[in-house]
């Protein structure tokens, strides 16, 4: 039962994470600055509700009274984000902001780089002023999010990952979501290689009729398409974990375009299916008796080490 209603919050949080739109104080180390900044940043929740959020600093003397914060860059589209905050002097704060659609500079399978030197923070006041700040992307955070971003509007191209045909059956005796993992045509004309797809917490991704050593999908030359069966088996089953993900639907897949590139993608089932797979999945885990297991990495048909995409990088 443990993992059943971990799973059931999980669930409640996938549903109600884009949502989230309020501000958090934020305990930072810095050393205190005589100005008022701004640096990005994202935390693991925000890469699911596709935003990032802007660390406000007020190191002057004055309190600023914040009605809206927009990101402006080239780098997105953006928008202002209605955030009422009270900035005393020296208080740092967390502005969450949404990302907006990239501009991208695509050449063939080469992803142009943004640097993010002229990226600034408009803050508008209760006043009706506006404050412009530069923003401090000392980590190249922006840029490696435009980049990843980018990466997977370049791929999907040349070629569409995605599960299709995603039902809730028992291939093993235990119950599993069986599907099929396809890859469609776009420019490319040569072979496409889907090489792997790392599992996430809940899930490990097992392809039954897929090479041991891979690849797992090969969409040949003059093919339009192509696809082979997988099964969503457990991850890992015991509740803690399973509670504490923020990504369960965030499968990384290593692809290999006709040129010979790699690169690596999200892939995520389609939002209707989500409930359906954390319930399957906690079904399996109690018929396996891993219901609140401290680890279920074994029992499971998936191959090679699990892989929690929680902390796997992308665009690369």
């Amino acid at each position: 039962m443990q993992v059943a209603n971990a799973l059931r919050r999980l669930a409640a949080l996938v549903l109600m994470c884009a949502g989230c739109a309020g501000c958090a104080d934020s305990h930072s180390t810095a050393q205190p600055s005589t100005a008022l900044t701004v640096r990005p940043l994202q935390y693991r929740d925000d890469v699911v509700a596709n935003r990032l959020q802007l660390q406000v600093t007020n190191g002057l003397e004055e309190t600023l009274r914040v009605t809206s914060i927009r990101l402006d860059w080239d780098g997105f589209e953006s928008a202002p984000a209605e955030r009422t905050v009270t900035l005393t002097p020296g208080r740092t704060v967390d502005l969450p902001v949404p990302i907006g659609r990239p501009a991208c500079s695509i050449d063939g399978t080469h992803v142009a780089d943004l640097p993010a030197r002229d990226a600034t923070a408009v803050l508008t006041l209760d006043d009706g002023s506006t404050r412009v700040v530069i923003v401090d992307d000392v980590d190249g955070l922006l840029t490696g999010i435009h980049h990843a971003t980018c990466v997977e509007e370049m791929v999907a191209l040349h070629a569409r990952v995605l599960f299709t045909d995603l039902q809730a059956d028992a291939p093993d005796g235990h119950a599993a979501v069986v599907g099929q993992l396809r890859v469609e045509r776009g420019t490319s004309t040569g072979d496409v290689v889907v090489h792997a797809v790392a599992g996430t917490i809940p899930f490990s991704l097992a392809a039954p009729q897929a090479p041991a050593e891979g690849p797992l999908v090969v969409l040949p030359q003059g093919e339009r398409s192509a696809a082979t069966p997988v099964w969503f088996v457990h991850g890992r089953c015991d509740a803690h974990a399973v509670a504490e993900t923020k990504q369960p639907f965030r499968f990384v897949a290593t692809i290999e375009l006709d040129d010979g590139s790699m690169h690596t993608i999200v892939v995520e089932p389609d939002e209707s299916v989500r409930e359906m797979m954390l319930s399957t999945v906690a079904d399996r885990c109690r018929s396996l008796g891993l219901d609140g297991a401290l680890d279920s990495a074994a029992g499971g048909p998936g191959e090679g080490a699990q892989v929690e995409a929680d902390d796997v990088g992308v665009g690369q």
